[in-house]
């Protein structure tokens, strides 16, 4: 059976599924639906993500009565922990470190982008199939000039394979003509509780890797790695930005086609491997 033909099955104990979306409790199923290996744990975002949801705010989180404190309101908060990898923050000692987020996957249609809460959707369905450790999401999108793409995202990681994250989606044109063009991102702008605790961080490209290099407030070295593949492609560009890096693929599209891309990440920190030999591990 093709990817492209999985339903989630309402009668199985195995499977907890999302079912309609909602922007208002996105961040709830990123909880519910969270993957983890025991070494590293993921807050299950959406692929691509939400063009006006920055997670880079700056704010203020003093201690004392947690039960007062509110974070600023977000659709979305990316999450990418090592139990072992901390932060110092100005208000709260010690904490809990979130990492640069590597999971960024984004098609988009003739310049066209993906997004939940402003591109036409229908059939869109989220679960997690807890004998596989697998989350799955299928969609169909109709893009403003016609083409109608269904997609089936999958996510996995392997206890095996302590720190690697595997993404893959599966897609078929069903109407329509086009160029599909993938982004696969790195992003180091990120918060731990409002607050940047990365003192150094380093992007860049490795033959067909992308990366980044940080080492954290507390000089903990951590190097976050992805590799990008797309059917059909015969160039991976690379774009760099300040603190975010992205590998970008197209192809050509018509009716009837199907394909897929792949993207595999990895977090590796001297908490486990050596430290000058982490760009190597990862």
């Amino acid at each position: 059976m093709s990817l492209l033909d999985a339903r989630p099955d309402p009668d199985s104990s195995w499977q907890v599924i999302q079912g309609s979306f909602a922007v208002a409790d996105n961040r709830h199923w990123e909880s519910i639906l969270a993957l983890g290996t025991g070494y590293m744990s993921l807050r299950s975002t959406i692929d691509e993500g939400f063009s006006d949801d920055p997670q880079n705010r700056d704010y203020d989180w003093f201690p004392g009565n947690t039960t007062l404190l509110k974070a600023p309101t977000s659709k979305s908060k990316w999450g990418t922990y090592l139990p072992v990898v901390a932060g110092r923050h100005p208000f709260r000692r010690l904490s809990l470190m979130n990492l640069p987020y590597a999971l960024g996957l984004a098609p988009s249609v003739d310049g066209e982008h993906l997004d939940l809460e402003t591109s036409t959707i229908s059939n869109h369905q989220r679960w997690l199939d807890l004998a596989t450790a697998t989350l799955h999401r299928r969609l169909v999108w109709r893009t403003s000039s016609g083409m109608e793409i269904a997609l089936h995202f999958i996510r996995f990681t392997d206890p095996t394979q302590r720190f690697t994250c595997v993404q893959h989606c599966a897609f078929e044109i069903l109407t329509g003509s086009g160029t599909l063009t993938w982004t696969a991102t790195i992003d180091s702008d990120i918060r731990t509780n409002g607050y940047d605790a990365i003192a150094e961080r380093r992007i860049g490209q490795d033959q067909d890797l992308i990366f980044a290099d940080i080492t954290t407030s507390i000089d903990q070295r951590l190097v976050v790695a992805a590799g990008l593949h797309l059917d059909g492609a015969t160039t991976v560009d690379v774009v760099s930005e300040d603190r975010r890096i992205s590998q970008q693929a197209a192809c050509p599209c018509s009716a009837g086609q199907r394909g897929a891309v792949r993207k595999v990440s990895a977090v590796v920190a001297e908490a486990y491997f050596e430290r000058d030999r982490l760009p190597e591990v990862a």
